[in-house]
């Protein structure tokens, strides 16, 4: 039977054998996304619907081969609509689009697009425009969100199981003290 304090110590061991990588996440090579500075974001109508109006749309791209697309979501009300893949231009480079007006169904309105740039047949990166308006009149609100597609196991099998092991050792003993 441990101490309390053999057992915590021991717990601490084990996490701190943990390699320093287990929460690091890489850096996109490939991407197609939408950048910097924020679209000004207008509260509004729209034929007589809620509406987003933003007055740009920065985006910037880097490394993407031939043949490359986008795949384009539309978000509107609290759904994700597929809109359609679309080829995008190779290399790397930036361009201010016009501004987009998205339409909703009442305020507060919560609108805005989502690329998945797909390269070599694979899903490489993630970049969402999310805009909200609380009400019409009211200045609106811009969101980045970029984001590696690719699931990242935070803790490989053996350290989740070394890291269990460890807890269990904890637990263990806590409940042995009760006892």
């Amino acid at each position: 039977m441990c101490s309390s304090t053999k057992c915590v110590l021991v717990g601490l061991a084990v996490l701190s054998a943990l390699p320093a990588t287990v929460l690091a996440t890489p850096v996109p090579a490939v991407y197609y996304r939408f950048a910097l500075p924020l679209p000004t974001v207008t509260c509004t109508t729209f034929g007589g619907q809620p509406a987003a109006v933003t007055d740009q749309t920065p985006i910037e791209w880097s490394g993407i081969p031939v043949g490359s697309s986008i795949n384009v979501f539309e978000l509107r009300d609290g759904a994700m609509t597929p809109e359609g893949l679309y080829p995008i231009a190779a290399g790397s480079g930036s361009q201010m689009f016009a501004g987009v007006t998205y339409v909703g169904s009442s305020f507060p309105l919560t609108a805005g697009f989502r690329y998945d740039t797909i390269a070599n047949g694979a899903d490489v990166y993630r970049s969402t425009l999310l805009l909200f308006c609380p009400a019409i009149g009211v200045a609106g609100t811009a969101q980045i969100i970029n984001e590696d597609p690719t699931p990242v196991p935070l803790l490989s099998p053996w350290a989740l199981a070394t890291l269990a092991a460890g807890l269990a050792l904890v637990a263990l003993a806590v409940l042995r003290r009760r006892a």
